[in-house]
C-alpha cells in the first residue's frame, strides 16, 4: 500500500513533472514491488492532482488500473483501522530514480483500465477497457464539431469524482489539449463559483464568440450535453453549447454520435435487432471502436450485452429524430444513479437480508433535487425490527452515498412477478401515490 495522506502539499504540477513522476512510479511498481504485466493496481483517491501521476504511471508500466471511490475508505478500513505502518510514502516512489530499463509499450489491445459497472442488470462486473479504447475515445471527443475541445484553455474545472469513468475521461481530455485542471476535493456551488473567479475562467468564456450573438446565461454555455456508458470508454455522443443555442429542434437531446460511432434504436423484443424509424422509442444499441473488450472473466455476460457483429446493448430506451439527434427517455436497467454513482439494488438487498430478522427486501431509487435519486428500502421483517440497530449495521457495510436517504418502509410482502423478479416499478408507483 502506498501512503498518500501527505500528498497535495505541492499544490500544482507541470506536465513535465507529471511525465517524470509517472515514469518513476511505473519503474518503482515493477522494480520494487515486482509487479508484472497485467497485474491490477487499485487506486483509492479523492479529487487531487496526484491522481494523474498514479493513473498514468500504472498504465505506463503495462499494469491494469482500477479505481475505488474514496468514500469506501471507512468501510475498507473497518472504520477504526489506520494506514498500516509499512505503507510506502508516495513521494518516495515518484521523486526517486529507480534505474530500470526502458519499458516496452504493450499491445494497444491490452487491458489498461478495469472499472466496475452493473451493465444492464445484476451485480457489478469488471469492464475491460483497452489502451486503444481509451485513446480512440479521446480522439473521437476532440474531433467532432464541438467548439471547446480543439484548443488549450487556461483552466478546466473537474467537477466529477475522479474515480468515476467520466471523471477519468475529463482528465484525459485535459491532458490531450495541455489544459490546466483544478481539482475540487468536494463540490459545492459556492466553491465552484469562487474557483471560476480565482482562475479567471469566467472571463475566458465571456470572450468567446458565443456571447457576442447570444444572451443565454453562463450556466447554459458551461453545459455540454453528452451520453455514454462505462462499457463505451465512456463517450457515445456529445452536444456543444453553440448547437444548443442555434438549433432548437434538438432540445433535450444528448447530441449526435461521435465520429466512427454507429447507433440504432430497436424493439427490445426483436431478436433480429431491426432498426426502428425516426422518433420511434426502443433500446439504444451502439457500435464503435470505443466498445469495451468485455466483462472480466464473464464471457456469458459479455455475450448478453455485445452481439456477434459488435453491437452493444445500452439498456436505455430512447429514439433518434429525423435530424439524427439522440434522445434518452427511460432506462430498461434497474440501475439507480446517486450523484453520478451507479448503485445495483440487488447488492444492497443482499446486505439487508443478511441482517437477523429480515425475511425479504427491495431497494428502489426515488427522485431527489440534488442527488438525482436517493435510495429507499422496502423491508419484510420476520419479527419486530430494531430499526436503529439495523441502520447502524447497514451504514457500516456501505459507502455514504448508498445510505437509505429515501427512507425505509415496512411491507408484508415484496411485489414480484411469476419468475420471482421484484416489480420495482410497482413500488415506485406506490411511493408516488403516497407522496402526492
Amino acid at each position: 500500500m502506498i501512503n498518500s495522506r501527505n500528498v497535495s502539499k505541492q499544490k500544482k504540477y507541470t506536465y513535465g513533472e507529471i511525465r517524470d513522476y509517472s515514469t518513476s512510479l511505473s519503474e518503482a511498481l515493477l522494480k520494487i514491488l515486482r509487479l508484472e504485466a497485467e497485474d491490477v493496481v487499485a487506486v483509492i483517491s479523492r479529487n487531487i492532482p496526484e491522481f494523474s501521476i498514479v493513473y498514468l504511471g500504472v498504465m505506463k508500466a503495462n499494469l491494469i488500473a482500477t479505481t475505488v471511490s474514496s468514500s469506501y475508505t471507512s468501510v475498507l478500513l473497518k472504520l477504526n483501522q489506520s494506514i498500516p505502518d509499512k505503507a510506502i510514502d508516495f513521494h518516495e516512489f515518484v521523486r526517486t530514480k529507480h534505474d530500470y530499463p526502458d519499458i516496452i509499450p504493450c499491445s494497444p489491445n491490452a487491458v489498461a483500465f478495469l472499472t466496475y459497472s452493473s451493465g444492464t442488470t445484476g451485480l457489478p462486473k469488471g469492464v475491460e477497457l483497452t489502451h486503444k479504447n481509451l485513446v480512440v475515445n479521446m480522439l473521437q471527443c476532440f474531433n467532432c464539431d464541438g467548439e471547446y475541445q480543439t484548443e488549450s484553455s487556461e483552466s478546466y474545472q473537474e467537477i466529477l469524482p475522479i474515480h468515476h469513468i467520466f471523471g477519468k475521461s475529463l482528465i484525459n481530455g485535459v491532458h490531450i489539449i495541455g489544459g490546466k485542471m483544478i481539482c475540487l476535493k468536494s463540490f459545492s456551488q459556492e466553491l465552484f463559483i469562487s474557483v471560476l473567479k480565482e482562475s479567471n475562467f469566467g472571463n475566458i468564456l465571456l470572450r468567446k464568440k458565443i456571447f457576442k450573438t447570444s444572451t443565454k446565461s453562463l450556466s447554459k454555455v458551461l453545459s455540454i450535453q453528452g451520453y455514454g456508458l462505462t462499457e463505451t470508454s465512456p463517450a457515445v455522443s456529445q452536444l456543444y453549447p453553440s448547437k444548443m443555442i442555434e438549433e432548437e429542434f434538438h432540445k433535450g437531446s444528448i447530441g449526435k454520435p461521435l465520429p466512427n460511432t454507429l447507433t440504432k434504436v430497436v424493439d427490445p423484443e426483436d431478436v433480429k435487432d431491426t432498426p426502428l424509424g425516426p422518433n420511434c422509442t426502443g433500446e439504444l444499441l451502439i457500435k464503435g471502436p470505443q466498445i469495451m473488450k468485455g466483462y472480466h472473466k464473464l464471457p456469458k455476460e459479455t455475450k448478453k450485452i455485445i452481439s456477434e457483429d459488435g453491437w452493444l446493448r445500452s439498456g436505455d430506451l430512447g429514439h433518434i429524430n429525423e435530424k439524427g439527434f439522440l434522445f434518452i427517455t427511460d432506462r430498461m436497467k434497474e440501475l439507480i444513479k446517486v450523484k453520478g454513482n451507479q448503485v445495483a439494488p440487488s447488492e444492497l438487498e443482499d446486505i439487508i437480508r443478511s441482517f437477523p430478522g429480515i425475511a425479504d427486501a427491495a431497494v428502489t431509487g426515488v427522485s431527489h433535487e440534488r442527488a438525482s435519486e436517493v435510495l429507499r428500502a422496502y423491508i419484510v421483517p420476520e419479527k419486530n425490527l430494531d430499526m436503529e440497530k439495523f441502520q447502524q449495521f447497514f451504514n457500516g457495510e456501505v459507502a455514504k452515498y448508498k445510505h437509505l436517504k429515501g427512507g425505509i418502509e415496512i411491507l408484508k410482502s415484496i411485489p414480484k412477478n411469476a419468475a420471482g423478479n421484484i416489480l420495482r416499478r410497482e413500488l415506485k408507483t406506490m411511493y408516488l401515490q403516497k407522496n402526492r
